[in-house]
Formats: C-alpha cells, structure tokens, sequence
C-alpha cells in the first residue's frame, strides 16, 4: 500500500469514526431515554421474563451470521458468487433457527416456569430472519467503509425500535414492549442498509466458492457461541434460583453500567476492523492504530464508568425510580469490568484482523466453564455476591483476550499503559474529588446532588486531562473532526 493510499485510508477511516461516532451517541441517548420511560411502565419482573428469552435469541442470531460477516470484511477479495451463496447460507441457516425456536418454545417456558415465554419466541423467529437478510449489505458497506450510511440506518432503526417500545409500553402490553422493539428497528435498519448498498443477491450457491471462508467463520462462529453462553450464565443459572425479579434488578444493573460506553467502544471495533484488515501487512501501523484507537476508549470510558460506580445510590432512584433502589450497589459492580471490558474490546477485533479467530475460540472455551462455575456455587446467595463472582470471571476473561492479541501483534506492553496511563489516573482522582463532593452535599435533594456531581465530575476530569497531557484532549477532539490520520 503506497503512503497515498495509507493516507487516504487513514482519513476515511477518521471521518467514518466521527460518523459512527456521532450516530452512536445520538443513540445511546435514545437508548437511555427508552430505558427510562420504559422502566417507569415496566418493573424487574417484565425484564426478567424478556431476559430469559436473550439467551436463545441471541444464540441463535450467532448461528445465522455463522460468521460470514466478520470472514467477508476480512477476505481481500470478494465477487458476486461469493456473496449470493454467502446471502443463502444464511437465509437457509436462518429459517431454520427461527423454526425450530418457535418448536421449542414450550420447553423453553417450561425450564425457566414462565409461560409467556412460549410466544415471545415467535417475534424472536421474526428478528432472526430480518437480521439474516441484513448480513450481507452492512458487510458490503463496511467494506466499502461506508460507515455513515450504516450509521444512519441503525440510527433510524434504533428511533423506530424506541418509539413502537414506548407505544406498547404506555398501551398497557407488558413485555411485548420489549420483545417488539429490535424486530421493529431491525427491519428499519434492514430496509435502509439494502438501498444503500445497491446489492442484490443471484439465484446462484456454490459451495466450493465459499470453503476458503468456511474455516474462519467457523471458529469465530464457535468463539461467539462460546462468549454467548458465558454473557447469559446471569439468566439460565441465577433465573431459576433467584426469580425474575433478582434477575431483572442484576439485567438492569448490567445494563447501565455497560450501556454508556457500550455505543462507543463498539463504534471504534466496527470502524477499526475493516481497517486492521487492509492493514494487517503492515504491522507497525496496525500497533500505531491499536494504542491510539484504546487510547480514545480509554479517554472516555474511565471517567464514565467511574462516574456512575461513585453516583449510583442517586443515579438509580433518581433516573429510574424508587423500585430499583436495590440494584444501586449492584450498578457500581458492574461499572468495575465494564471499564476494564472497555479497553480491552479491540483484543477480538485485532485477532480477526490477522485472522487468529483460534485464539478468540480458545479464550472462549476457557472462560465458559469458569463462569459457570462461579455463578452455580453463587446462586444460592444474594445477587451482590453473584455480581461479585461475574465481575471476577468477565475480568479474567477480558485480560486473557488482551495478552493473546498484543501477542498476535508483538505490541509493546509498556507503550500499550502508556496509551492509558493518563485517563487511569484523573478517573482515580476524579472518583475521590467526586467522594469528597458527596459528603458535602450530603443533605441536598437527590437529584440536584446527582447533576451537580456530575457536573463536577466531568470538570475536574477534563481539568486534569488538560493539566497533565492536553495533547489527549486536542488528539481526540482532531479524531472527531476528522483532521488528523492514523
């Protein structure tokens, strides 16, 4: 690749960052927003029941993607065969995931004795068919690093997914209201990528064009069965032992905790891997990429998540009401690995982009049965010491990730804490300013201590970012601009 073509790439990829970055704040705060709304209609009860159907949803949609997205943007070369019999694979792997999800909708209610459950998997069979179809032209588009245009679908669709939530909710129907919002926003987000991507697939499927990616998606598809199951331990263990209602306080503490950096940490991988894929000939740009790139994460994620661990006891009741008061301690928990999570998401994206998916598979398969094991031997205890068992367990698991990509890559540790060295130390700093606020305030109303705190928060953060690297500040509001490269 010419320096030219490096800049160029560099650019676009700085521009589709602020794209998706941009897209991806405006939806966090929707999401945010619907949460709201949603929990003051709805109690832990409704989000437990509909937590126990994620399991198999969400397994199943791994099954459908088989990978095929991740093998697509990785490959160099593609054509049209390729892609219709990539486009069938998946319909046909899709149908009969959804059939056989609705067939075993009533052993599914049974095991966890909830019996709605049962018809809630037919509009999980309606969202998996939908999310088949729209494997191929967001692929295409990330390809292309057509990253507004995806941007600008998930937006719209995430928009249409809050608004039929939200009607459901105040009508009166319960869990519905949860179960319909993705099939809602993935056939918006579908109708908008498919236009955009101006691609349509053949009466054609040939086998043999697609064994070459078979191997890849297979072990990532494996890996991503593996991490699933891990992620929703909480629900097929504590469920049937703790009920619905410990299980919706521990869904919804989870929840907040990862949901403010979720957005942004996943729009740095989605901009990030088509570009470490070009990228993965030329090695000392890859790292350069990969420190700066967990350098922004870690700019924004820290602050954040210590924030909300410091501000819970007011963030819960004030933002979502009394009723989920008991998951306050059960938030600032979760804010522990979902910070470390944070820094350590572009670990599966670099493996895929030199094409180590063994080692995610690996990682993986060690981290399930540690899990589990955790998680069983605390279901009989309260949901603190369950949080506390998985907050162990997603640590490990997200540091073994990080070891074998910097491995992967021959990465430098000590440039690779240098990357997150200084927003480490202000949100430390911050998180004792914030303690030492609090006993200040402690009389005040709730919710006026709860803005006033956050408003300091943030500024005595930005205060010490600037006082000990300003360059970090400057770097990041360049990024978002899109004036300066990779």
């Amino acid at each position: 690749m010419s320096d030219s073509e490096s800049g160029s790439l560099a650019h676009r990829t700085v521009r589709n960052v602020a794209w998706l970055g941009s897209g991806q704040a405006i939806r966090q705060v929707v999401a945010l927003l619907t949460m709201v709304v949603l929990a003051r209609y709805l109690g832990p009860s409704e989000f437990g029941i509909f937590a126990m159907t994620l399991f198999v949803n969400e397994l199943a949609q791994l099954v459908v993607d088989f990978g095929m997205g991740a093998a697509l943007v990785q490959r160099k070369e593609i054509n049209q065969l390729i892609l219709s019999s990539c486009f069938w694979i998946n319909v046909a792997v899709a149908s009969a995931a959804a059939l056989i999800l609705v067939a075993a909708g009533p052993w599914i209610a049974a095991y966890f004795d909830q019996p709605i459950v049962r018809w809630l998997m037919l509009a999980t069979g309606l969202n998996l068919l939908l999310s088949a179809i729209a494997v191929l032209p967001q692929a295409l588009l990330s390809r292309r690093l057509a990253f507004r245009d995806i941007a600008v679908g998930t937006l719209i669709g995430s928009l249409a997914g809050a608004c039929t939530a939200i009607a459901l909710a105040t009508a009166g129907l319960g869990v519905w209201a949860l179960a319909f919002q993705p099939v809602v926003g993935t056939l918006v987000t579908l109708l908008f990528l498919a236009v955009r991507a101006r691609w349509r697939p053949d009466f054609r499927f040939q086998l043999a064009s697609v064994s070459g990616l078979l191997k890849f998606s297979g072990q990532l598809l494996l890996s991503n069965m593996a991490a699933h199951v891990t992620r929703n331990l909480t629900s097929l263990i504590l469920g049937p032992a703790m009920g619905v209602a410990a299980l919706g306080m521990i869904t919804m503490a989870q929840t907040i905790a990862w949901l403010p950096v979720a957005q942004f940490s996943q729009t740095v991988v989605r901009a990030t891997f088509p570009v470490f894929a070009k990228l993965q000939d030329e090695m000392d740009r890859f790292r350069e990429g990969f420190y700066r790139a967990t350098g922004l994460v870690a700019l924004f994620a820290f602050p954040l998540m210590t924030g909300i661990a410091v501000l819970a006891d007011d963030l819960v009741p004030v933002v979502f009401g009394p009723k989920w008061v008991p998951a306050s301690l059960l938030v600032t928990i979760a804010c522990i690995p979902a910070l470390v999570q944070s820094v350590t998401t572009l670990s599966g994206t670099t493996l895929l982009a030199v094409g180590r998916a063994d080692y995610l598979l690996r990682i993986s398969l060690v981290s399930l049965p540690i899990t589990a094991a955790a998680l069983w031997f605390m279901r009989t205890e309260t949901p603190v010491m369950a949080m506390l068992a998985l907050a162990a367990a997603m640590i490990f698991a997200s540091l073994a990730s990080l070891f074998a990509a910097l491995s992967a890559i021959a990465a430098d540790w000590r440039r690779y804490m240098s990357a997150i060295s200084v927003p480490a130390v202000c949100s430390a700093l911050m998180a004792t300013a914030l303690f030492v606020a609090k006993q200040l305030m402690e009389g005040a109303p709730a919710a006026l201590r709860l803005i006033t705190l956050g408003l300091v928060g943030g500024l005595v953060y930005l205060g010490l970012v600037w006082v000990i690297k300003a360059s970090a500040i400057k770097d990041a509001l360049q990024l978002v601009r899109g004036q300066r490269g990779a």
